[in-house]
């Protein structure tokens, strides 16, 4: 489950930014910010251009993404081994109040921390 994590949090970023051309043309498009009789040919542009755009944005999200990968890989481990117990009351029952309270202390470490610190997490 941990490297399953940490491939997603290895990914995460390039896929986002393969995208970000395309997104860009789609809001544009909706905005009224372009005519709608060259879409076809901007999406197809915007899809090569994502290219590069998956690499710039791999490479400046990729520390982000491991500390996020490992934190979600983390999670699913411990909901898993909820999930998995012997007891069948923690079995049934233990997956939902474990994300909910993962959920929770991630969203309170979040809040409560300083933007300096959190800025230096990545």
């Amino acid at each position: 489950m941990l490297a399953f994590g940490f491939v997603f949090g290895l990914l995460l970023p390039v896929l986002t930014g393969f995208t970000v051309p395309t997104t860009t043309v789609l809001l544009q498009l909706s905005n009224g910010d372009t005519l709608p009789g060259g879409t076809v040919e901007t999406i197809i542009d915007a899809i090569f251009r994502g290219i590069p755009f998956a690499f710039l944005y791999g490479t400046f999200g990729i520390f982000t993404g491991m500390l996020a990968g490992t934190l979600f890989g983390l999670g699913g481990w411990t909901i898993n081994l909820a999930h998995s117990s012997r007891s069948p009351h923690i079995s049934r029952y233990g997956s939902l109040p474990g994300s909910v309270l993962l959920s929770a202390a991630l969203l309170g470490f979040v809040v409560l921390s300083p933007p300096t610190f959190l800025v230096k997490l990545g």
